[in-house]
């Protein structure tokens, strides 16, 4: 599963801004390149056949991030047509809610607390443990008094008769 990065969220906005704001259809890696936005754009040549496949893996990653939180469609590749992303009516909400940089702190701040979580859990399970050791030690003094107060009670009543 690809996680949010935090490298990640200006691309990620950008994406998400363009769609809204200039209300393209779709936006795919080829509009990137010519925009020569976040290093995309740069191809590679074996004789005369100019590819760049490093922008289209960044890409494929960028869109499945962008899928897993639901915030644009997705457009699988078809016959003529390449990966692209376009706006959903989640878009404009997710927007204004802080898009992937709001995202990406509720993420950090989810993992903190859940950090904090298993730190706490981890310290109850030992004072768990603690306590069982007590209560066992706490048991065996609890019926050495009781013996003790018989003997008492034994020497006690002996000693009035």
């Amino acid at each position: 599963m690809i996680e949010l990065q935090k490298e990640d969220i200006p691309i990620l906005d950008f994406i998400i801004n363009e769609l809204q704001d200039i209300c393209l259809h779709s936006l795919n890696r080829e509009y990137l390149g010519e925009k020569k936005v976040f290093n995309f754009g740069k191809t590679e040549t074996i004789g005369d056949f100019a590819f760049n496949e490093s922008d289209m893996k960044e890409f494929e990653r960028l869109v499945s991030i962008i899928e897993k939180y639901d915030c644009a469609k997705v457009n699988p590749v078809g016959f003529e047509s390449p990966l692209s992303v376009s706006k959903n009516s989640k878009t404009l909400q997710f927007i204004k809610q802080g898009g992937f940089r709001k995202l990406y702190e509720n993420l950090e701040k989810e993992k903190e607390r859940e950090n904090i979580e298993f730190k706490l859990a981890e310290s109850n399970i030992k004072a768990n443990e603690l306590n069982e050791k007590n209560s066992k030690r706490n048991l065996f003094f609890a019926i050495l008094n009781i013996v003790i107060g018989i003997i008492n009670i034994y020497i006690l009543v002996r000693t009035l008769k």
